[in-house]
């Protein structure tokens, strides 16, 4: 077959190569298909334009990775594809359709299928299916549905009839190794921005890779385990390295973005990974910009990394407030908070972030006081402050529609930077307030500011700092 995967264009301001439509080629490269990626976002294509290059190209399916923030775009490049070539099928997968499969076939007529979970395994099979009957059989892709041909099929959700759904159970990668590289060819990662995930790099270009796979934590706001499941599953660190070296060597890749949820959670997974850099004396910086947990931290620990490459680290901190962090189930305490990140700094001169979430359920204009003043007593080089984001397939978001309050979420509202939804005490205009006056409060003090224009190196880090202030300030 003759494939296009693809995401839509949204107002993402996080740019990076797209590494789960990356495997899923290299998937369906293995069995024999034609694949194609194409970045709407990165290309800036709309429906319209899109559908012409669908019709041009012959393509048999496309696939849409959709996150949540996704959906209020899909429905017009699902109108414009099947308006330009009726015989295409069309496929969603990524966050949001694992989370609710079957509200997106309902709410997404022109959809074919959904995926769930990682589709490695279940796409190409289910392409392999298609290409098959297609060549032998007349019949229309409903009657395939429900004539059994689709039950084995991984992760698969269609309709089957009116009112019922085929629901095939997930399927997780065992051994991350064999999934090979992401198709980095289709990605080219020297078409991305210098600066895609963090104002800030060391060396460029910049490319992400991801280690482990899987969450164990029940975080409420967080729903990791919907795509990947409970259990952490890791890559080998010398097929990581391989990987990494195949990057240098390929692309000229200088700095690394480790995109894990949990690389750390491994301690021997994290020393081995830093040893096999060191032993091979692989010339590269790295940084964990998506977060690290703090208690899977500590002296040995960082400055091995320190030693192999490792100039930064994201922490997930979310509040200062106990409670709040506790409704959370965080599993942190603000005593270990602070003790952890004054080890960091006392071992290392690596730079840190700190995540910090605004508006969640529940809580108090005091506890979101505490949260800007935790913030600023930690010895910290950076911040980002988020909204709470009701997503789909988090405990959160199921309370919160148990109870009615969700009923009029827009989806075109849930931004990192806009409260969409407010759940406590403060109007959405109040939040939004309290979130840029937390980041004006950490950010102007002097030596705060010192720091951030060391690390300014180009007028294009400028220009990256400007777009990020219009975000939280004015959009």
């Amino acid at each position: 077959m003759k494939i296009l995967l693809t995401r839509t264009r949204n107002k993402t301001p996080m740019l990076i190569p797209n590494l789960g439509l990356g495997y899923l080629a290299t998937a369906l490269i293995r069995q024999g298909h034609h694949v194609e990626i194409i970045d709407c976002i990165l290309e800036k294509i709309e429906s319209s334009q899109f559908a012409r290059f669908v019709k041009q190209g012959s393509f048999d399916l496309v696939g849409f990775q959709v996150y949540t923030f996704d959906v209020p775009f899909l429905q017009a490049y699902l109108g414009a594809v099947k308006k330009a070539t009726p015989q295409t099928l069309l496929v969603a997968g990524g966050p949001h359709p694992s989370a609710e499969p079957e509200e997106m076939l309902a709410e997404f007529p022109l959809l074919d299928a959904v995926f769930r979970g990682e589709a490695e395994r279940g796409l190409p099979q289910f392409c392999s299916t298609v290409d098959d009957l297609t060549a032998h059989n007349e019949n229309s892709f409903e009657s395939w549905v429900e004539n059994g041909y689709f039950n084995e099929i991984p992760g698969l959700i269609c309709r089957l009839g009116q009112i019922s759904y085929l629901t095939n159970a997930q399927h997780f990668v065992e051994n991350l190794d064999d999934t090979g590289f992401p198709a980095w060819d289709l990605l080219k990662p020297l078409a991305y921005p210098p600066a895609p995930q963090g104002t800030f790099t060391r060396r460029l270009p910049v490319a992400p890779i991801i280690i482990t796979r899987g969450c164990p934590f029940d975080c409420t706001f967080c729903a990791a385990h919907v795509m990947a499941g409970k259990k952490i599953r890791a890559r080998s660190p010398a097929n990581v390295v391989d990987e990494i070296e195949f990057l240098v060597d390929r692309f000229g890749i200088q700095e690394i973005h480790i995109e894990d949820d949990n690389f750390s959670l491994n301690r021997k997974l994290v020393k081995n990974f830093c040893l096999e850099l060191l032993q091979r004396k692989t010339d590269v910086s790295w940084s964990c910009p998506n977060g690290l947990r703090l208690d899977s931290l500590d002296e040995e620990l960082i400055r091995l990394m320190v030693d192999a490459g490792c100039y930064s680290i994201a922490l997930g901190i979310e509040s200062g407030s106990q409670r709040i962090l506790d409704s959370m189930k965080k599993r942190l305490k603000l005593t270990d908070i602070e003790d952890k990140i004054n080890m960091i700094r006392k071992n290392s001169a690596i730079s840190i972030t700190g995540f910090f979430m605004l508006g969640y359920p529940g809580e108090t204009v005091k506890e979101i006081k505490e949260t800007m003043r935790f913030s600023r007593k930690l010895d910290l080089d950076k911040v980002n402050f988020g909204a709470f984001m009701p997503l789909p397939g988090t405990t959160a978001f199921k309370e919160l529609k148990s109870n009615g309050l969700l009923e009029h979420l827009d989806y075109r509202r849930i931004t990192e930077y806009r409260a969409s939804v407010s759940f406590g005490e403060l109007s959405t205009r109040q939040l939004r307030f309290l979130l840029q006056w937390a980041f004006i409060r950490f950010y102007m003090r002097p030596h705060i500011i010192v720091r951030f224009l060391q690390q300014i190196k180009s007028w294009y880090q400028v220009r990256i700092l400007g777009q990020r202030l219009l975000e939280v300030f004015w959009r």
